[in-house]
């Protein structure tokens, strides 16, 4: 691997560890009851909902399928009243 090949392959990893650290704040903010921590779960979940779909249509229809459909149901349930209801109160 040359010195390109190297730097491109940091470069991917460190976003990827950025996306993780995100989701994981905003997982444990939910956890706490903190409102700002409902969009980072929200479009992680619609970015992982949509590439369910592309994964679909790809050919790969169980994996693709599965995906969106646990997706699709932890928007919903981040969407939920109860959860709404829950991150408004003050933080815990």
């Amino acid at each position: 691997m040359d010195s390109a090949g190297r730097g491109t392959t940091l470069v991917i990893a460190a976003f990827y560890l950025m996306v993780t650290l995100a989701l994981a704040v905003g997982a444990y903010a939910l956890l706490q009851g903190r409102r700002f921590g409902q969009p980072l779960v929200l479009v992680w979940q619609l970015f992982a909902f949509i590439i369910g779909i592309q994964t679909a249509l790809g050919g790969q229809l169980l994996i693709g399928a599965g995906a969106a459909i646990l997706s699709g149901v932890v928007i919903l349930a981040v969407c939920a009243k109860s959860t709404v209801d829950y991150v408004t109160v003050t933080p815990r």
